[in-house]
């Protein structure tokens, strides 16, 4: 066991099959957000102490398409398009602590299991493997009146989508 290689599990004799690798990751990719105002006091049950929300009620949902080294680099990606192209989903609140503000994250999808487990093991994070689509830019770009729309589904049903039309 002394010989088994790798940042995260499952471990081998090259570290090769671990699912991610160690900090700094590289992302790169789009994203669409949304912000919608919510009842703090209905809110408030899902961040956990010693946090508390901050600031006007106004919550994140966002759609990301993204791509992720995993901290793997450059040839991870160029070889494994499979495992480096991912989706993700956030639902957000600016919480504070201590005087220091900053995002509680109570819902998070993602669409591979590379991010499912790093955000777990990693970093604590509630996540939950779903899926997103998320609307590309036309081949002949952005134009005002286009819409861009986001879809979030976990087992076939709709957690959450939106729509946005650009001025």
């Amino acid at each position: 066991m002394d010989d088994w290689r790798g940042f995260s599990l499952p471990q081998d004799s090259t570290g090769e099959l671990a699912l991610y690798g160690p900090p700094p990751w590289h992302f790169e990719g789009v994203s669409a957000s949304i912000f919608l105002s919510y009842d703090a006091q209905r809110a408030a049950v899902l961040v956990p102490p010693p946090l508390k929300l901050f600031g006007d009620p106004v919550a994140r949902l966002s759609v990301h398409d993204l791509v992720c080294d995993y901290g793997l680099g450059d040839d991870f990606v160029q070889r494994n398009p499979d495992l480096a192209l991912l989706g993700e989903a956030v639902v957000g609140f600016l919480v504070e602590h201590d005087g220091v503000v900053g995002q509680w994250c109570p819902y998070l999808w993602c669409t591979t299991d590379a991010e499912f487990a790093v955000g777990r093991e990693f970093y604590g994070w509630s996540q939950q493997i779903g899926e997103m689509c998320l609307t590309r830019k036309p081949f002949r770009g952005w134009r005002s009146g286009d819409a861009i729309s986001g879809l979030v589904s976990r087992g076939n049903r709709a957690v959450f989508e939106f729509e946005i039309s650009l001025d």
